[in-house]
């Protein structure tokens, strides 16, 4: 018997170095550690690097002549995409960012700087009449919920494993996504995806991919498979923030569906090697995005009571210093 714990033991240990190795080769083989030229990672950088000037648009006290290197490095970002990829909307955003740095008057004024702007806009087809600029205003928010409304609300969501077979419409879904998009990401790289499905086969072989049915997966009328691409990150510092952004994302989408009374229970992903490749392939998910969780919807049974667990939730214990 205790041949067969320490064998055992040795096992668990040698599943753990196995994953562990795995993930250290994914972080390499996607993160932004290494130059590529690959679409995912130049938007990447393209973002990071439109943000960062989004950040100096909105300080409130600028420098004299701020900026100048930035900007002439997401120039060249955006040149390396364009020559390879059509313009797309994050593309137009960091143009968009570039227009209102060069007119902001602390700027730094370097005409050669002004003049790659200007040749970018003109090949892309930006307008600049039509530009709106990088930053916004933020007010006091004057929402009519009180604070007791908000409580009401998220209390009043537990996770549930009993669906009826109405189904949830797209409208449902395109209104859903319209909350989950405002999720905070790592200096907004906006880095998740969501996956839905509804074909019954499909559901059926992703949920067998992950421990099975166990008795009420197969109850969903949608399937949401949340991701988060491992290209918009650096592999050394940030090697666990696709699942913080993730992980958000996640909560945000959980409390969408809440907020449209459409049910749900979240199935965490089994972060294992193999079974990890044949998800990825069977659910059409790219290599370089990291599953994050699984969330299992659909409409309440039409009885006006669902059993569930009762979940019971701890008090936290607040301490300012």
């Amino acid at each position: 018997m205790m041949l067969f714990k320490i064998i055992k033991r040795f096992n668990t240990i040698a599943a753990v170095h196995r994953c562990m190795l795995c993930d250290v080769a994914g972080h390499f083989r996607h993160s932004l550690i290494f130059a590529s030229g690959d679409r995912h990672k130049l938007i990447a950088r393209i973002m990071l690097a439109a943000h960062s000037l989004e950040k100096g648009l909105a300080m409130p006290r600028k420098k004299e002549n701020w900026g100048g290197q930035k900007a002439i490095q997401l120039i060249v970002l955006i040149e390396r995409y364009i020559r390879k990829y059509p313009v797309e909307e994050r593309v137009h955003s960091a143009l968009v960012t570039l227009q209102s740095f060069r007119d902001d008057i602390f700027s730094e004024k370097n005409h050669g700087t002004a003049h790659a702007i200007d040749q970018l806009l003109s090949r892309c087809g930006v307008s600049c009449e039509k530009i709106e600029g990088a930053i916004r205003k933020i007010k006091k928010p004057r929402f009519s919920m009180t604070y007791e409304d908000i409580v009401s609300f998220y209390e009043s969501r537990a996770s549930v494993r009993e669906f009826s077979d109405k189904p949830v419409t797209a409208n449902e879904v395109r209104k859903v996504c319209r909350m989950v998009r405002t999720t905070p990401s790592a200096c907004n790289r906006q880095p998740c995806r969501l996956y839905t499905f509804r074909d019954r086969g499909i559901i059926e072989k992703l949920i067998n991919n992950q421990l099975g049915d166990q008795g009420w997966c197969m109850n969903c009328n949608l399937l949401f498979v949340v991701t988060a691409n491992q290209s918009y990150y650096n592999a050394t510092y940030e090697r666990y923030q696709p699942f913080i952004d993730g992980g958000m994302f996640a909560m945000n989408l959980v409390m969408a569906l809440h907020s449209q009374k459409i049910a749900t229970c979240c199935k965490m992903f089994i972060q294992q090697p193999g079974l990890e490749k044949r998800f990825k392939k069977a659910a059409g998910i790219p290599a370089c995005e990291r599953p994050v969780m699984l969330v299992l919807a659909g409409h309440y049974p039409r009885r006006k009571v669902v059993l569930a667990p009762l979940s019971r939730r701890v008090e936290l214990e607040v301490s300012i210093v």
